[in-house]
């Protein structure tokens, strides 16, 4: 009798899953630059935009007179986030601008699957990935824009 009821309390303890801390917010923190010229190198890409959709988002955009569509929801949106064509809105779920650091930070983001946009203002192009925040995690990325690939159709790679 006395190993049954140790075996019940070892199931209860170990069943038991810790449900705040896989509900704890993570954040993202995104540094931005862009190619200046061979005299300068790298320079903060102060006031570029991150926007972060949902993960169903992934491989539907492409790149049209300078503004991002998102072809599968037939949403036309410019490079300030604002909506500019479409038969409804898909708003991003966060969104932030980069400071004088060229750092775009995001907080309180629930953790899941996710697909993060960033559109450079120093240069005319923008930028996709699949990411995944995990609770309590605070996601660094990295993004310096090139100038080769300014003008690609389905803007530059990661």
């Amino acid at each position: 009798m006395k190993k049954l009821i140790y075996l019940i309390i070892a199931i209860f303890i170990f069943s038991c899953s810790d449900d705040e801390a896989s509900k704890e917010p993570g954040s993202i923190e995104v540094t931005i630059s862009y190619y200046y010229n061979n005299f300068i190198g790298y320079r903060y890409d102060v006031g570029a935009k991150v926007f972060v959709y949902d993960s169903d988002l992934s491989n539907q955009i492409h790149r049209d007179s300078m503004n991002v569509v998102f072809a599968r929801l037939g949403i036309l949106v410019d490079k300030d986030g604002e909506i500019i064509g479409g038969d409804f809105e898909t708003p991003s779920l966060y969104e932030a601008e980069a400071n004088a650091d060229g750092v775009a930070f995001i907080s309180d983001v629930k953790p899941g699957d996710y697909f993060i946009m960033v559109a450079s203002e120093g240069r005319w192009t923008y930028s996709v990935k699949e990411i995944e925040v995990l609770p309590g995690e605070n996601l660094i990325l990295t993004k310096n824009f090139g100038y080769l690939n300014e003008f690609l159709p389905r803007g530059e790679s990661w």
